[in-house]
């Protein structure tokens, strides 16, 4: 197959796939609002204590302060706490940063998509990714390949009766899988189903899969325009080349028709697609607040998603930057003179640039590149026919060899049209973020920002940038310097994709061009930033930095720890300035965010350990190791609490709702580390007064959001569940292991189906906790009737206050076997019972901190846990 550019965008991050999707009358501001604590107080003093860390990076510098004072949601002082403390009253809070917990300004996502990721995430998850790790290795004996997609589409299609509905998965990656066949058409998704319509995109935005199901509704729909319209063909919809549809003007026309098709009645978008869509867009600001960001910049807006994003951002858990998407010359004619000025927004809603895309994606063979990649569309590698000699056997792939001449695609016309977008930018004041993967495309963008006129002396006024910039030399990073352009790398190409881009897709030499973060900084002065172009690659500053720092290979065989290109790894301080101080400045919002200075937003995120300091135990050759796993327990927004992590477990949110016979609720628990080839889930059912199930068992998965998971029964669908008989019931759930029984109730509450509301919440959480260095107690509160674990048996164990215990471990926890475990005691389900529970023979050190944690069950499910310091004497009331 050729790629051909017949409409724009030839990449996933540019692709309008999603607006047909979108509801038209969708606008879920109001929805979205007042996310943040009303109840926060108005100042308050964050002051470091007991080896504790606050970390300003004032003027992007490694400065270590003893307090920071905030007040109306800014900040008003910077120092040691005798300095901070004269500006507040007595009676405002003080806040401890104490032990290897370290405050850091909130990170900032300099390049994300947030509708069109929020929209495309309503579908089937295909990717390559469990959280922020390759599939494959929290999975190893589960390969990543199309197997895989065949035995998750087998299962939703399996939940489908014919005729009533249709499956749509994105993000499925062939340049990732791992072995098998890479070749996806109508005959092999026929396998998954042929009477249940499917519809797949590939990670690269260019392509689309569709079945043979999907393919007669195709074909009934152009029955009736045939019928209708006689011989007017431009109204046939195309089923492409036996279920494999190129491009947007392929892609669009069957997506419309099967949506029309499925999720509409009484010709309007059925209720609940609108829902997903916003469940999703909370589950998006969630997982950014989580991670430890206050700051996103989308980095491809229309006039729809600024009205809905600008709302949002009025009141809700993140601000907003943006970059208006211009597609063509006409457009931007046309619609420059109504954006107003670049950058005259303000701390909550700034759009900051124009947005050029000006090639695809390497990964998907469509970066522009002088060289033709070594692979073709089925990512099979040209050399190895050439190699293998020639004989009746290879005779085929010989011949291949000519067509060895996929180089990419450029969206728009040049030099013309894309030499005038840029220069008609300029005349009017834009800044400009040009996507540009290959290195024939960032040539083009350099020449046309040199036509434009843009110089160095505009460097700080315009701060142009060129997004991802994946293959690099010398020579373009001496222009970029020469023009005052800066980079912001999609570093997850080196860790996700880096194995695939040297050994199939662009070869050893042009792997040794990705991401040069270290060159761009050392050798040219440049200011970078790190983003993951969400959803192409996961979200999680963390992760960067770690991919940076390392510069691992993920995706290599056996998962061997292999390095591309060592010389261009970061520091970690460098890695820590890209994704804040570097980044607010990049984005235009260095008067806002980046860092901790006076008059600033009090955008801070607590980190369980410095990423400074951080040191891998297990494997000291690459320490940045496992950096992305630095629990995140605190991040606040404008001095408002936005996200702390759980330390108990409860449902909240819950409503049923009689007209869609739907129960809706969110899981909040501990964060969970589940051991290798184990799955998080939750699980839930809905039983009785009497505690008989109504319902079968229900899971859900956690990779992404580990609490806050907001899931929707339908009642109708659900075994034993009769609707009209039951009024009253209760709603249990609890933590999961893949393929082992889910045995033990971590939280409950008690449902009126009349009212619609919970009239009774129960918990799981750990209350007036001491320790003592020698003995101490731990009371509790757990749901009444609780399951009986297998064993019978639940467990209690005190561990270093950064060690996430509870899932990780499969095995009986002896003191001194596991790092960081002090203590560990097993707890039989009628004790645990009683509310309380003494603990003895502890031998911790007086004033040190520590993590008293409870698991229900024998696997080590963390259930809830308390943090507090070891005192010598109980504490009276």
């Amino acid at each position: 197959m050729a790629h051909k550019c017949n409409q724009l965008f030839n990449c996933a991050c540019g692709s309008k796939l999603w607006q047909s999707l979108l509801p038209k009358d969708f606008n879920p501001s109001f929805e979205l609002n007042d996310q943040t604590e009303d109840n926060a107080p108005e100042s308050f003093i964050m002051h470091a204590v007991n080896g504790g860390t606050i970390l300003t990076m004032r003027e992007g510098m490694n400065e270590n302060v003893e307090a920071i004072g905030i007040k109306d949601g800014k900040i008003l002082a910077v120092g040691s706490f005798e300095d901070v403390k004269p500006n507040f009253s007595d009676s405002d809070p003080e806040i401890k940063i104490e032990g290897s917990a370290t405050l850091i300004p909130a990170f900032i996502e300099p390049h994300v998509h947030i509708i069109p990721s929020a929209v495309i995430n309503t579908g089937l998850d295909l990717s390559p990714f469990y959280g922020q790790q390759l599939r494959e290795s929290v999975f190893p004996k589960q390969e990543y390949n199309f197997d895989w997609v065949k035995k998750v589409l087998t299962e939703k299609a399996g939940e489908i009766t014919a005729g009533e509905g249709w499956i749509l998965g994105h993000n499925m990656d062939p340049s990732l899988f791992s072995s098998g066949n890479k070749v996806i058409n109508a005959d092999t998704l026929d396998g998954i189903s042929n009477s249940v319509p499917i519809y797949i995109t590939n990670t690269s935005g260019h392509l689309a899969y569709i079945n043979s199901a999907a393919i007669k509704v195709i074909d009934d729909h152009n029955k009736i325009v045939e019928a209708e319209n006689g011989s007017e063909k431009q109204k046939i919809v195309s089923t492409g080349k036996n279920g494999v549809l190129e491009e947007l003007s392929e892609m669009v026309p069957v997506l419309k028709v099967l949506i029309e098709t499925y999720d509409y009645e009484n010709g309007a978008i059925k209720p609940q697609a609108k829902k997903r869509i916003v469940q999703e867009l909370e589950k998006l600001f969630e997982n950014a607040v989580s991670s430890g960001s206050t700051y996103m910049l989308d980095a491809a807006l229309d006039e729809k998603q600024i009205e809905i994003l600008k709302a949002y951002a009025e009141t809700g858990k993140v601000r907003i930057g943006g970059a208006y998407l211009i597609d063509s010359l006409a457009q931007l004619n046309t619609s420059i003179g109504s954006l107003g000025l670049p950058n005259s927004g303000d701390e909550n809603f700034n759009l900051a640039f124009l947005k050029l895309i000006a090639d695809g994606s390497s990964q998907g063979l469509t970066g522009y590149q002088y060289t033709p990649y070594d692979c073709n569309e089925n990512y099979e590698v040209f050399a190895h026919a050439e190699q293998s000699g020639f004989n009746e056997e290879n005779e085929d792939k010989i011949k291949k060899l000519a067509e060895q001449n996929i180089t990419g695609l450029f969206n728009y016309g040049y030099p013309l049209e894309f030499n005038g977008l840029m220069r008609i930018a300029n005349n009017y004041g834009w800044p400009t973020m040009t996507h540009a993967n290959g290195d024939h495309a960032i040539d083009r963008t350099l020449i046309a920002f040199k036509q434009a006129g843009i110089t160095k002396k505009t460097k700080d006024q315009r701060r142009d940038r060129i997004e991802h910039c994946s293959l690099l030399s010398p020579s373009t990073m001496a222009e970029m310097e020469h023009l005052g352009i800066s980079p912001s790398f999609t570093i997850g190409h080196v860790g996700y994709w880096g194995w695939n881009f040297k050994n199939t897709i662009i070869g050893q030499q042009r792997a040794d061009q990705l991401d040069l973060c270290a060159s761009a900084i050392n050798n040219h002065g440049m200011r970078i930033t790190l983003h993951s172009d969400y959803s192409v690659t996961p979200m999680g500053p963390l992760r960067y930095m770690e991919q940076a720092i390392t510069r691992l290979m993920e995706s290599a065989p056996n998962q061997s720890l292999e390095v591309l290109n060592p010389n261009e790894r970061l520091t970690p301080f460098q890695a820590l300035k890209a994704m804040t101080y570097d980044a607010a400045w990049q984005c235009h919002a260095d008067k806002w965010v980046g860092s901790l200075e006076v008059g600033k937003c009090a955008d801070f995120t607590v980190l369980a350990e410095s990423p400074l300091r951080y040191q891998n135990r297990k494997n000291m050759a690459y320490p940045a190791q496992g950096m992305r796993d630095i629990p995140v327990l605190k991040t606040f927004k404008g001095g408002k609490q936005v996200f702390v992590q759980p330390q108990e477990s409860y449902l909240s949110n819950i409503s049923w709702d009689n007209e869609s016979k739907a129960l809706a609720f969110k899981y909040t628990g501990p964060k969970v580390s589940p051991p290798k080839g184990v799955e998080a889930q939750i699980w839930y059912q809905l039983q009785d007064e009497n505690g008989d199930a109504l319902t079968d068992k229900c899971t859900e998965p956690m990779n992404s959001v580990y609490f806050n998971r907001e899931v929707e029964i339908l009642a109708d669908k659900l075994a034993k569940f009769d609707s009209d008989s039951v009024t009253r019931f209760y709603l249990v759930a609890g933590v999961y292991l893949q393929s082992k029984q889910a045995d033990v109730i971590a939280t409950k509450a008690f449902i009126d189906k009349c009212s619609g509301t919970s009239e009774v919440n129960y918990k799981t959480s750990i209350n007036e906790l001491q320790l003592m260095p020698s003995s101490g107690s731990v009371s509790f509160e757990v749901p009444s009737d609780i399951q009986k674990p297998e064993n019978g048996t639940c467990w209690l164990f005190v561990t270093d206050v950064n060690t996430n215990y509870g899932w990780g471990n499969g095995q009986k926890l002896n003191e001194g076997e596991h790092p960081g475990l002090y203590y560990s005691k097993e707890v039989n389900t009628d004790e645990l019972k009683n509310g309380s529970i003494g603990l003895n023979g502890l031998n911790l050190e007086s004033g040190k901190t520590y993590k008293v944690g409870l698991c229900l069950g024998s696997n080590y499910r963390i259930a809830a846990y308390a943090v507090t310091q070891c005192v010598d004497e109980p504490t009276s009331d």
